[in-house]
């Protein structure tokens, strides 16, 4: 059985650090480094009958051990030093995988995950699925790329000050459901939102701010306080903190899911 504990998180850099690779020491041992994150991962039901759970493969492609946590945020609430982590431990050239990452670490629902390891510039290869299990009928989902949370510049998933990026609303949104999601960083986020109809005029306005190392997802019309245009999208400016802002469409017959991240534009 795999061994779960906590760890012991540092409130200087909790507070100093946003976009760059965060430092969060294990107690008496490695120093871990917030290497990559996976915005979502989920083991819950969701609508239309379906049940979505998030599959993790970790690859050490080095020639030494490499050691190293994950840390999982549950839903909603600000990352703390108190969030469930499990550690791991691959040779050179050995993977490990978990069917279902969230249950592996004992627990369930939405939440974010953390991938600490002693060197950030050096993480595992991270292959993550995220998918519908349909039982009998098999799986739907689609790979979900990890991303480093010093990131910046065009095309950068990372969103900081003084950036702008946009997420696309699907044009059918009797056919497919669309969520936003928000996954902050270690100082939050406080960020604008406009939406725009197919034509790209702004309709809409909303402000939102949220805590540090948390994620949020909500239906795109709750979220944003107005019925989303289909074919429209959403602008999305920050003003402090820094988040991966996500978009996650999923079909309502097939319940075939898919994401899409904002990106920096230039």
């Amino acid at each position: 059985m795999r061994r779960v504990y906590t760890l012991v998180v540092s409130a200087a850099l909790a507070t100093a650090l946003a976009a760059q690779a965060q430092t969060q020491p294990e107690s008496g041992e490695l120093a871990l480094q917030f290497a990559r994150i996976l915005p979502a991962v989920a083991s819950t039901p969701g609508a239309g009958g379906s049940f979505f759970k998030t599959s993790l493969q970790l690859f050490n492609p080095y020639a030494t051990p490499l050691a190293g946590k994950l840390v999982f945020h549950p839903f909603g609430t600000v990352g703390s030093n108190t969030d469930p982590s499990m550690d791991f431990n691959l040779t050179a050239g050995q993977s490990v995988s978990y069917d279902d990452v969230v249950v592996a670490m004992g627990q369930a629902g939405l939440g974010t995950l953390d991938v600490n390891v002693p060197n950030a510039s050096a993480p595992p290869i991270i292959v993550a699925r995220v998918f519908n299990d349909a039982g009998t009928s098999g799986t739907s989902g689609f790979t979900e790329e990890a991303v480093g949370p010093s990131e910046s510049g065009s095309g950068s998933r990372v969103l900081k000050p003084n950036t702008t990026a946009y997420l696309v609303v699907p044009p059918d949104l009797t056919a497919f459901r669309f969520n936003i999601g928000i996954r902050t960083l270690a100082a939050g986020v406080s960020m604008s939102i406009f939406v725009q109809d197919a034509e790209g005029d702004a309709i809409f306005f909303t402000q939102k701010s949220y805590g540090q190392n948390m994620v949020f997802q909500q239906d795109g019309s709750a979220l944003v306080g107005t019925p989303l245009p289909p074919g429209g999208s959403l602008r999305i400016q920050v003003q402090a903190g820094a988040a991966i802002v996500y978009g996650a469409t999923a079909d309502n017959t097939t319940q075939d899911p898919s994401l899409q991240y904002a990106r920096v534009t230039p």
